[in-house]
C-alpha cells in the first residue's frame, strides 16, 4: 500500500471525510476473521514487531500469551510487558516509513521516530543535532548534547543520515570481476 500516496489523499479530506474514514477502519480492526488470520501466524516465543503510534516506528518483541482478541508481548530493547491488540503486529513485515511527495521545509510528523538523529539550526544559526526523545503535535522533544533538551519546530528539521547505517542498508559488498571477452 502507497501511504504516501494516501497521505496526500488525505490532505485534501474534510474533517468529516476523515471522521467516516476512522469509524471505517475501527470496524476493520476489530473483524474476528482478520485477528483470526493473525492469531494463525504467531506462537508462544516467536519475535514479532509492532507499531507504536506514539512513538511511529517499530518495537521487536516476543509473544508471551495469545489472548481472544490481545496479545501480551514483552519488548526486547526494555523486557517491558505489554497486552496489545493484534492490528498492531506486523505479520507481513510491512515498512512503516511515510514520505511526503511534496517536499516542503522540515520533516513531516509521519517521517520521524523515537531514536532518530535530526538536524536543525539555532536561533543563532548553528548547526545542532539531536535524539528525538518525544514526538509532540507541532514539536518534536530533542536530547542535545551536552545534556540539554529542545522542543523543535517539525519544519525547521532535517534529516541526518549515518553513512555506516546507509552503506549497510542499500549496498552489498562485493568485488567486481572481468568476465572474458569469448
Amino acid at each position: 500500500m502507497d501511504f504516501s500516496a494516501i497521505m496526500t489523499e488525505l490532505d485534501n479530506a474534510s474533517l468529516f471525510d476523515l471522521y467516516r474514514l476512522q469509524s471505517a477502519i475501527s470496524r476493520e480492526l476489530d473483524n474476528p476473521e482478520c485477528i483470526k488470520k493473525i492469531k494463525r501466524l504467531i506462537k508462544i516465543g516467536d519475535t514479532i514487531r509492532y507499531f507504536v503510534s506514539e512513538e511511529n516506528r517499530l518495537i521487536e518483541a516476543e509473544v508471551l500469551e495469545i489472548k481472544r482478541t490481545r496479545v501480551s508481548v514483552q519488548n526486547k530493547h526494555d523486557l517491558k510487558r505489554w497486552t496489545i491488540p493484534y492490528y498492531m503486529i506486523n505479520v507481513e513485515d510491512i515498512p512503516v516509513d511515510i514520505c511526503r511527495m511534496d517536499k516542503a521545509a522540515g520533516i513531516d510528523r509521519n517521517e520521524i521516530c523515537i531514536g532518530d538523529i535530526v538536524g536543525f539550526k539555532d536561533r543563532a544559526n548553528n548547526n545542532r543535532r539531536g535524539k528525538v526523545i518525544r514526538i509532540n503535535t507541532k514539536t518534536v522533544t530533542l536530547f542535545v548534547e551536552p545534556n540539554q533538551r529542545w522542543r523543535v519546530s517539525y519544519s525547521i528539521l532535517h534529516p541526518i543520515i549515518d553513512g555506516q547505517k546507509a552503506h549497510q542498508q542499500h549496498f552489498i559488498e562485493g568485488v567486481v570481476v572481468k568476465s572474458d571477452p569469448d
